[in-house]
């Protein structure tokens, strides 16, 4: 009796695929390919990202960005600490202190320093930090961590009280424009490069008597000084960005200052994931692990 049709063609398949076997080949249908890479992990980039400082209350200067940092490392293998710091945040109108620096974050050692806070009407000296704030009338202005941010700007003590930035990642904040507007945030630093995403920008600072005349954040995330209340703009600065480490904007007429944004810690490196560790993402021949929740984590290769 001749066999039913389907059975050759089974055998036939199973010739194949025991063909295969001995031979090495082990692509048979409905197999995957890997996905992921055991450690060390030859080049590991990374860009740490401190938390921004809070801006004081009531005609204030911008807060300073949070510190940043980018590099590389080889050879990563075994458990590394993550540290993401929080931003500062601002004072509330009736609180005359200088703002509150932002807590530092670090990672393969390295550490970002907080963000300085600014000073208002009240009066001391705004703070240094990653970057530092920025002044109202009177007081000095906070320095910058080499390597990691600028100084803050002056304002002015006249007419309206136009207020200093807070400086930023790749520039000072800036000094008073005149009596009419108050100084922009420092800009922030590009990561990866000509990738267009920034971190680290200065606050801007607040002026007292103009609508409008707030200082802008600085380009990653800083935020708006406040100014007078009128046309829909806002009295109070407004907050630095989550995840950008941007510094608060300064208070402006009876304005509360700007919280600074949190920091953060990315890790990328070529190739399929070889690590646990943050929120993963695998995209034009990297992948990519970012840490952007405040407090202590951890980056683990594959082994």
């Amino acid at each position: 009796m001749a066999e039913p049709t389907g059975q050759g063609t089974l055998r036939h398949l199973d010739s194949l695929t025991t063909m295969r076997l001995k031979h090495g080949s082990y692509s048979l249908a409905g197999a995957t390919g890997p996905t992921s890479q055991i450690g060390p992990l030859a080049t590991v980039e990374y860009l740490v990202v401190a938390g921004g400082g809070g801006a004081a209350s009531t005609r204030a200067g911008g807060a300073g960005a949070g510190g940043m940092l980018s590099g590389t490392i080889s050879s990563a293998s075994g458990s590394y600490a993550i540290v993401v710091g929080g931003g500062g945040t601002g004072r509330l109108y009736g609180d005359g202190g200088v703002g509150p620096n932002g807590s530092n974050s670090s990672v393969f050692g390295y550490t970002s320093i907080g963000g300085g806070g600014s000073n208002g009407s009240a009066g001391g000296n705004a703070s240094g930090g990653g970057s530092g704030g920025g002044t109202a009338d009177s007081g000095s202005v906070g320095s910058g961590t080499g390597g990691q941010g600028n100084q803050g700007g002056s304002g002015l003590n006249g007419y309206n009280y136009s207020c200093g930035g807070g400086g930023g990642k790749s520039a000072v904040g800036a000094n008073y424009v005149n009596s009419n507007q108050a100084g922009a945030g420092g800009a922030g630093g590009e990561w990866p490069a000509s990738s267009g995403t920034y971190y680290a920008g200065g606050g801007g600072g607040g002026i007292y008597g103009v609508a409008g005349g707030g200082g802008a954040g600085g380009n990653g995330g800083g935020g708006l000084g406040g100014s007078a209340t009128s046309g829909g703009y806002s009295q109070h600065g407004t907050n630095g960005v989550d995840g950008k480490g941007g510094g608060g904007g300064g208070g402006g007429f009876s304005g509360n200052g700007g919280n600074g944004g949190s920091g953060v810690v990315i890790i990328r490196y070529t190739g399929l994931p070889g690590g646990t560790g943050g929120t993963i993402v695998t995209a034009g021949g990297y992948t990519t692990h970012t840490f952007s929740t405040v407090g202590s984590s951890t980056f683990l290769v594959n082994s």
